[in-house]
């Protein structure tokens, strides 16, 4: 009874699942070695243009930047601006920095001339977008628009999306990236415009066929468990017992990495659904990201000016300068050649001085806010298991456990003080279940990333196999119902 349930169960789900399963394996392969496109933020910052110390630049006043999340001083085309941002889901507000005029807009002009600037190509052709495409179907790219594309001339044939309200690239593609997405990333996210501008669509979506998929590996292994069992029994001896090939190739590869193929789609499951409450709990208590979010109340206590520090002989070569309130303290945070290697300098002195103790700086803070709540804190030089300093470009940084009901970590950036990851019992038990089993994102493979890669390949090939035969499996059916029906 059980067995009938089972098989009916795996043959129905199999008919409608095993082509996506075919498309998830042959695409993920591609994925271990080219994502979706996005912009190169590094090269972004190398290929940005120094700050003017011969520019004349207005000290912000308090009613621009009251409960700002972020100031910062940048230069574009020889003209410096201020961005402000008041929200991560709004664009910033630019003002002119020499007159504190509003800037609403980039010209055509300015932005062919930044394009040429930056990449040193002329474009084949550009386009103003008011819409989305392919290449930006995130809902949250809206605040952008107008963005214009641009075609380089150039023989990485690049496409550039740069927008028109603050000039900053949002999107960069090449045309390897850009077939690579077409046969991996796209159909392995469901990243189909259509779909994945309706975000809740595509959540649910997604959620569905990685729940069916679920069973349907899962009556798979147990039906393979059982008849190899049940054969077994009768005297039947081998790997499988089926004689036809594509029943014998489907029960052998099913039944060696049924098991890999199953924590694949779980994990998938797992990359867009949270842990349940009931499972690890997770108990109200303070947001620790907006605790830590350092909204800029007034500028009163930056004694020091923007000009002082660019017509320091100590400070030229500035590409952008960041003004920073700390704990109620008045800090800049200066970036010359190398994004991830600021310098933060106390703007409260009379005297310009770097920040030489950068952890008593955010001990000091959290004492301040944690409201009496114990906590330890560890100075890091290497990745632990939930966070990756290379891929962040990090030497060092700060992790601080706390004793609260959720076990909150936090993770500092020991070279600019900011606040750059949280986690808790519940999202690292959902790290494990999505990337450890999606990627098998272990620490152990950090200093060995081929061979991670390489296992990914090797079971990827074996579930290819495995669709595969369960495509065929089904086409076979489905002829054999089709010629009945004809006869």
């Amino acid at each position: 009874m059980l067995k009938s349930f089972l098989f009916r169960i795996h043959k129905i789900l199999g008919f409608t699942l095993s082509i996506i399963f075919f498309i998830w394996f042959l695409s993920g392969i591609i994925m271990i070695f080219e994502g979706f496109p996005h912009v190169d933020k590094k090269y972004q910052f190398e290929t940005s243009e120094y700050l003017n110390s011969k520019d004349s630049i207005r000290q912000i006043p308090d009613s621009l930047v009251e409960s700002s999340l972020t100031v910062s001083l940048k230069s574009i085309l020889a003209e410096s601006y201020y961005y402000i941002s008041h929200s991560p889901s709004q664009i910033e507000s630019i003002y002119y920095a020499n007159s504190l005029e509003a800037k609403t807009i980039f010209s055509e002009a300015e932005l062919d001339s930044i394009i040429k600037r930056k990449y040193e190509h002329n474009y084949l052709s550009k386009q103003k977008m008011t819409s989305f495409d392919q290449w930006i179907p995130w809902s949250h790219f809206q605040r952008y628009f107008p963005i214009w594309k641009y075609q380089l001339d150039n023989s990485k044939h690049s496409t550039i999306y740069i927008s028109q309200k603050n000039a900053m690239v949002v999107q960069e593609t090449s045309r390897y990236q850009r077939w690579c997405a077409r046969f991996g990333a796209i159909p392995h996210w469901f990243y189909f415009k259509s779909l994945r501008l309706r975000v809740q669509l595509w959540i649910d979506v997604v959620l569905w066929i990685s729940f069916f998929g679920c069973l349907l590996v899962l009556s798979g292994i147990i039906l393979g468990f059982k008849t190899k069992l049940k054969k077994r029994k009768a005297g039947v001896f081998g790997f499988s017992p089926y004689r036809k090939k594509w029943y014998r190739w489907h029960h052998i590869y099913g039944y060696v990495i049924g098991i890999f193929i199953l924590t694949f789609v779980f994990s998938g499951f797992m990359s867009l659904f949270s842990v349940p409450n009931w499972l690890v709990p997770v108990k109200e208590g303070s947001n620790y990201r907006q605790l830590f979010s350092r909204k800029i109340k007034d500028v009163n206590h930056f004694e020091i000016s923007v000009n002082d520090i660019l017509n320091h002989e100590e400070y030229n070569n500035i590409k952008q300068i960041d003004i920073k309130q700390i704990n109620g303290k008045a800090y800049y945070q200066l970036y010359k050649d190398e994004f991830y290697k600021p310098v933060l300098l106390k703007a409260n002195a009379n005297i310009l001085s770097p920040v030489v103790d950068v952890e008593a700086l955010i001990k000091d803070e959290l004492n301040d806010k944690l409201n009496k709540l114990k906590y330890k804190s560890e100075i890091l030089t290497e990745s632990d298991s939930y966070i990756k300093m290379k891929k962040l470009m990090l030497d060092k940084l700060l992790r601080v456990k706390i004793d609260d009901s959720n076990n909150t970590w936090l993770y500092f950036n020991l070279e600019t003080s900011d606040l750059i990851k949280v986690s808790n019992s519940n999202t690292r038990l959902r790290r494990w279940l999505y990337k450890g089993l999606h990627s098998f994102d272990f620490k152990f493979f950090e200093s060995c990333d081929w061979l991670r890669k390489l296992i990914l390949v090797i079971i990827s090939l074996l579930g290819l196999i495995v669709s595969y035969s369960g495509l065929v499996l089904t086409f076979n059916y489905l002829s054999r119902k089709i010629r009945r029906w004809k006869n």
